[in-house]
């Protein structure tokens, strides 16, 4: 997929996929600048019921026109690759924001908190105006954009995935007739039963993400749709001044309301919750611009009965400086189609792409020695090795290095092999690297497959 031009996008990698989609960073080819692109599943795509679900839902979101709603920019149906433009979203997602403050010994302050939920509702009260439940509100589908104009703060936070969680759950009725929708720890009670929602079940989302914002904690954690059941719609709501000192009381007044289990206690609308909150709001100091994130993330353990796709939640990973161009060797592209390989990112052109042939381990670095050279200062001698096992599965093991490697979002620990998978983001020093497999290029490109002869490894400059 990487290198391939959908439409008059130029796909250039992957920043994550799950079950009914993937999305990668792409280049608009007319207009010569970033977007993310959605694509959906082979399996899907080819589905006329899906694709037309698909294509009112997405023409629906593309009406949205709110600063804190993402911007759909196209869509389309192609020759069966449906497909998702969006802007692309270059500060992170808030699950990551709050993560990076917690392990910094940090928390949102009381204010900063306030506003961003402020700023999430008011996109919410504005979508609801116009017909859309959004249906999955969760950290991870709040992007933060940096704002360096911003009257507080210097991020604006932008809800997507406006219809996707509907979308997921359409497709999968032929297994299951009434299947909950939703991420089990910000689930509403009424979502848990599996019951028609209104804007009333987003206010009680929302209210969750406000509650572990400022708190420093969820509410509830469940793990089964049978425990989200039982703490959602029976257990009762752990105050916050309970569980943290000093905590404001008209804000906790706000949270306790908007996590009614009954739909008619709640907050009726999205504005009359987003009011309450502007009139909490005090003089913020400005916070630092989130940083980027470092890798597309696993699968939070904690997402619930459907998992609506890593989406432009990933679009602030920064970008390596580009490929050095010492490594060409001989081969086609038509060759390298044909092998499993791995893809190293570069910013301003196509990502290079190293093949592997009959070789089964290759090793990584900046010496000279090394099968993939990479020059960089932060890159080290001997930095990471990749074998390919007997049952085609392939694993990566850090050596020792001042720098680390980072697989994710985590710090690898040195000669302790991990197994790589397709989409999994290995971070080298100044480089990014992905591994594609032979059998998703072949699906992609639909050639014949040729014998793997090849001796050496392939570059393409």
């Amino acid at each position: 997929m990487i290198g391939k031009t959908i439409e008059h996008y130029r796909i250039d990698f992957m920043l994550g996929q799950g079950g009914m989609a993937a999305v990668y960073r792409a280049t608009d080819l007319r207009l010569q600048r970033q977007v993310a692109i959605k694509l959906m599943h082979p399996h899907l795509a080819v589905q006329q019921s899906f694709q037309r679900r698909f294509l009112q839902e997405a023409r629906a979101a593309a009406k949205l026109d709110h600063p804190n709603i993402i911007r759909v920019l196209s869509f389309n149906n192609l020759n069966n690759d449906l497909f998702l433009v969006m802007e692309l979203i270059t500060g992170g997602n808030l699950r990551h924001y709050i993560k990076r403050l917690y392990e910094d010994g940090r928390s949102l302050e009381f204010p900063e908190a306030i506003e961003l939920v402020y700023q999430v509702t008011d996109g919410l009260a504005y979508a609801h105006s116009q017909g859309m439940i959004h249906r999955d509100i969760k950290p991870d589908n709040v992007l933060l954009k940096p704002d360096a104009a911003g009257a507080r703060l210097n991020y604006r936070p932008i809800l997507t995935d406006f219809g996707l969680a509907k979308l997921t759950a359409s497709s999968e009725s032929a297994v299951t007739e009434q299947q909950p929708i939703g991420t089990y720890p910000y689930m509403s009670p009424e979502q848990c039963l599996a019951e028609d929602v209104d804007q009333r079940s987003d206010i009680y989302s929302i209210g969750i993400v406000l509650y572990e914002l400022t708190v420093g904690r969820l509410p509830y954690n469940p793990k089964s749709i049978a425990e989200a059941v039982r703490y959602h719609t029976r257990e009762p709501l752990p105050l916050p001044s309970a569980l943290r000192a000093g905590f404001p009381s008209d804000l906790e007044s706000v949270i306790v309301k908007a996590l009614q289990k009954e739909p008619n206690k709640r907050y009726q609308t999205a504005a009359d919750f987003a009011a309450d909150l502007q009139s909490m709001l005090r003089p913020i100091v400005q916070t630092p611009a989130p940083v980027a994130v470092l890798a597309a993330p696993e699968p939070d353990p904690t997402d619930g009965v459907i998992i609506t796709d890593l989406t432009t939640a990933v679009m602030a990973q920064p970008l390596p400086e580009r490929i050095p161009p010492e490594l060409p060797v001989p081969g086609t592209d038509a060759d390298i189609r044909m092998m499993d390989r791995l893809v190293f990112f570069s910013p301003a052109q196509p990502s290079r792409i190293v093949a592997f042939t009959d070789r089964d381990f290759v090793r990584i670095g900046r010496g000279s020695d090394q099968d993939i050279v990479l020059s960089g200062e932060k890159v080290s001698r001997e930095h990471v090795s990749v074998e390919r096992k007997p049952n085609g599965r392939y694993t990566l093991t850090a050596m020792h290095t001042t720098n680390g490697t980072y697989f994710g979002s985590n710090k690898l620990e040195p000669e302790i092999p991990v197994l790589l998978k397709p989409g999994d983001t290995v971070r080298i020093g100044d480089y990014w690297m992905q591994l594609e497999l032979r059998s998703v290029i072949e699906a992609d490109d639909e050639e014949p497959p040729v014998p793997r002869d090849l001796t050496a490894l392939k570059y393409i400059g």
